[in-house]
């Protein structure tokens, strides 16, 4: 059997990010199609900072949001469908995400870094120049720093596309020091409890690579951090894409199982 009928996609979007497309009932239908048992809908969070970009829900559709993902899961009872949300994480909005995230019964959240702290967002098209006269190693040591600072919170339960500045194909000139900021932050994920995720949309991505790389994924398995598996789909097509290459990565990261959402339990990997 396919991974994709085995694994459950917890990184779907929907049309209320702004730039994602399909109705929500698409995706899911995507993923009964697939045969899968369990999914989650984890569109973005509003991000509650002053130049905040049109990349999320805002405010007034979150309740909303929250109503049509349970709703969805009430009309397609052959599958699980949990509700889940992205959250940026700035240390400017720290408490206010908190306060957010308490008001609404999610049952899992994503804790993601895509904005350094002054609204630099290294996962734009629009930067990729910018990334490079700004500091590749700078961005990378960064993200990461946020990264941890976020796992610190307790706020989140998995961390999203962990090494995302490599998004447009961009390395670190000292790959070694950025590993020792990478392997900080996956010791602060551990020590919190927290998942992380293989994030199959970097396949897609320039850098045609999933997130994170074998060499980081391999880290994680090693300090026992449990892992799931998202298409940070932003179509129904892409529901599941990639899932059994993935797969394969985990294994030869050291894995044997994932963490499903819904119990927090272990599934062996198919």
């Amino acid at each position: 059997m396919s991974a994709r009928a085995m694994i459950g996609d917890y990184h779907v979007h929907t049309q209320l990010c702004g730039h994602a497309e399909g109705e929500p009932a698409a995706y899911v239908e995507r993923a009964i199609a697939l045969g899968m048992t369990e999914m989650g809908i984890a569109d973005h969070l509003p991000m509650f900072v002053h130049w905040e970009p049109s990349l999320t829900m805002a405010m007034e559709q979150l309740d909303g949001y929250v109503t049509a993902v349970r709703a969805l899961a009430a009309r397609y009872p052959e599958i699980r469908i949990l509700l889940g949300v992205e959250a940026d994480y700035f240390e400017e909005t720290e408490e206010r995400v908190g306060e957010v995230l308490a008001h609404h019964d999610f049952d899992y959240v994503i804790g993601s870094v895509h904005f350094l702290g002054d609204g630099f967002g290294f996962d734009q098209s629009r930067n990729m120049q910018a990334i490079v006269a700004r500091g590749v190693d700078a961005i990378y040591r960064e993200s990461y720093r946020l990264v941890a600072r976020a796992a610190g919170t307790g706020l989140f339960d998995v961390v999203g596309h962990l090494d995302l500045p490599k998004k447009f194909g961009h390395r670190p000139t000292d790959a070694a020091a950025i590993e020792l900021y990478a392997r900080g932050a996956l010791a602060t994920i551990a020590a919190a409890g927290m998942a992380v995720e293989i994030n199959t949309a970097g396949w897609r991505k320039p850098v045609g690579e999933a997130y994170p790389a074998a060499a980081l994924l391999a880290s994680a398995a090693a300090l026992g951090i449990p892992l799931t598996f998202g298409s940070d789909a932003h179509a129904p097509e892409e529901v599941g894409a990639d899932f059994d290459r993935a797969v394969e990565l985990a294994r030869a990261a050291g894995y044997a199982a994932t963490l499903r959402l819904s119990d927090r339990g272990s599934v062996a990997l198919p």
